[in-house]
């Protein structure tokens, strides 16, 4: 048989004579008649995702014709039509029943409820969902089969090592690693504030000690600093992450998607909430410059790089506003404000509706997500809402009902495309930064067609552009630590 094979990255498809393999089992003969070329085919042919092994066939949605089948195939013969999936379906489950043949039972099992938890048979994909998973369940269902695999993703999860959550992950790989699996970890925010984070999520998959040998070479490569969101990255931390980590920003794995445009509305908010945020302003402001002069003098003392420097800053102004936070004055604050912003937001979401057009409200409160959602046509994502309850939320949208979908920040900020809006309103940021962007990826990744705006509403108070202020050092920070995490060719490293 010949095929059309990418025989190294870059280089054109070249035609390729091969031996037709003799079929096993259930397995059947195909003469491929067509073959679609996806996008995804051209992010593998292109190695974009970093884990292509040349020669690279590409095409996998295919029609054919069946011309040989073994005697335990009993759902086609010789002669039969077929289109083939790169995914299995039986055409009767409840996913193929609804049109969701991607996550058939027969090619992905999805296991739900508490005590579910189960491993893989030879063959099958199982996905089971953070919150179902615990220590005792991955005891109970004993060992791995030999040679099991695993992938977590959205992997920042587990960056806080204490929780259940990132014990049970613990607990499954190393299971996986036991019967000679192989663990891959998917994350867009490694770091969110501090790198103990990032231990957290390389501990995930045993890839710590690959990475930095000891915990003191961690430290070292940290400046000592691993616990504080002042850590500053030394040169030693970009090749020691290389040895178990593969960046991609969304330049290299998206080159073709819409571009995403950051605009800031300036909103007037009524004279009664603007001086009650006045009032606890003046509690707040005081303690936020004293830090901040004190981490200047501090500084200009050690005479540190403007990079520690700039670590010491955010490590300051972070402490005294979580200090406020602890007081309650910060929580009043931000409710004060966001809530004064509402009218603001319902005369943006009306315009476009009125335009036709669909729109994602997103908020740390969930007053503003309720004020939102008492407009017809919209819906309501926010923590504690049902999976179940969120796919259908998601599947209505994209299918084109009601006009928008009101979130919070960090229970809409994952797992769900939201692809069919082209704006986001921002009533109010998170006090992180990665949180705020991976929620501004519900709409900008991939399938969007459609230039993307994220709107975020400022009444220009002095405690909202300095909070917008630190989430830009951060970002810097966090940055500074990645940068150099770079892997030759492209392949992802064998830890």
């Amino acid at each position: 048989m010949h095929s059309f094979d990418v025989c190294e990255c870059g280089a054109p498809l070249q035609r390729m004579e091969r031996d037709t393999p003799e079929p096993k089992g259930a397995e059947v003969v195909l003469k491929v008649l067509a073959a679609g070329v996806c996008h995804s085919d051209l992010h593998t042919a292109r190695n974009e995702w970093g884990a292509t092994v040349y020669p690279a066939i590409p095409g996998h949605e295919i029609v054919g014709l069946v011309r040989h089948v073994r005697d335990a195939v009993t759902r086609v013969k010789a002669g039969d039509h077929v289109v083939c999936s790169f995914i299995p379906n039986c055409g009767t489950c409840r996913y193929c029943a609804s049109g969701q043949q991607s996550i058939c039972d027969m090619g992905a099992t999805i296991l739900d409820g508490k005590g579910a938890l189960r491993w893989p048979n030879a063959g099958e994909l199982v996905i089971v969902n953070y919150d179902v998973v615990s220590e005792n369940d991955v005891a109970e269902i004993g060992p791995a089969p030999e040679g099991t695999d695993l992938a977590i993703d959205e992997g920042h999860v587990v960056k806080n090592a204490r929780t259940n959550r990132a014990k049970a992950v613990r607990a499954v790989a190393k299971a996986v690693e036991q019967a000679a699996g192989r663990r891959w970890i998917v994350t867009a925010t490694p770091i969110c504030n501090r790198p103990m984070e990032l231990k957290a999520v390389l501990d995930a998959v045993g890839a710590f000690g690959t990475a930095f040998s000891s915990y003191s070479a961690f430290s070292r490569a940290f400046g000592g600093a691993v616990r504080s969101p002042r850590a500053e990255p030394t040169d030693a931390a970009g090749p020691a992450l290389a040895r178990v980590s593969l960046r991609r920003l969304k330049a290299d794995v998206a080159k073709d998607l819409p571009s995403k445009t950051i605009v800031r509305v300036p909103v007037q908010v009524d004279a009664r909430s603007l001086a009650l945020a006045a009032e606890l302003e003046t509690k707040i402001r005081p303690a936020v410059e004293a830090a901040e002069a004190q981490a200047a003098r501090e500084s200009l003392a050690a005479q540190e790089s403007d990079a520690a420097a700039l670590a010491r800053r955010v490590a300051a102004i972070s402490a005294a506003f979580g200090e406020a936070e602890n007081i309650g004055e910060m929580s009043r604050f931000k409710r004060i404000i966001s809530e004064a912003k509402v009218p603001h937001m319902l005369e943006m979401v009306e315009a476009r509706e009125d335009a036709g057009l669909a729109t994602v409200v997103a908020t740390c409160h969930r007053e503003v997500v309720a004020a939102a959602c008492k407009r017809d046509g919209w819906s309501a994502i926010i923590g504690g809402v049902a999976n179940d309850e969120r796919t259908r939320i998601v599947d209505a949208f994209q299918g084109g009902a009601g006009h928008g979908v009101a979130l919070t920040v960090r229970a809409g900020g994952v797992g769900i495309t939201l692809t069919r809006a082209d704006a986001m309103i921002f009533v109010d940021r998170d006090w992180n930064p990665a949180m705020n962007e991976q929620c501004e990826d519900r709409l900008h990744r991939i399938g969007q067609v459609q230039n993307v705006t994220i709107y975020v509403l400022d009444a220009g108070t002095w405690i909202e552009e300095r909070v917008e202020e630190l989430n830009r050092d951060k970002r810097r920070m966090i940055a500074a630590t990645m940068a150099s995490v770079t892997t030759e060719g492209g392949q992802v490293p064998e830890a």
